[in-house]
């Protein structure tokens, strides 16, 4: 039996574990921030397209160049955009999830 106050090889393993969970937990939620963002970006630049009629000439920019387009075009690509954004959010979501689960099961194994 060890010592109170001192960690077995199992128990330091665990929290080593712990904290590169911590740390990726923190980086899935700012993906995850930035994503949210980028999502509600574009959700409103739809709904702003939508408004437009057909024959309104409308700019994208791709970097720092701005290329003239017609409004279906940029309907559809930014619809196409967004459900790619939605799709790398859920897998985010997910992700995050998993490692809350993970963290939680360690906290249990330690007495957190």
């Amino acid at each position: 039996m060890s010592s109170p106050g001192k960690l077995t090889p199992e128990q330091e393993k665990d929290v080593q574990r712990y904290y590169e969970l911590r740390q990726s937990l923190d980086s899935i939620r700012l993906n995850i921030q930035q994503y949210e963002i980028m999502k509600h970006d574009s959700s409103n630049a739809l709904k702003v397209v939508d408004e437009l009629d057909e024959s309104t000439v409308i700019y994208r920019s791709t970097g720092p160049i701005l290329f003239q387009s017609d409004v279906e075009t940029v309907k559809k690509s930014l619809t196409e955009e967004l459900e790619r954004i939605e799709i790398h959010l859920s897998s985010l979501q997910k992700r995050e999830k998993n490692i809350l689960n993970s963290l939680k099961e360690i906290q249990e194994r330690l007495k957190i």
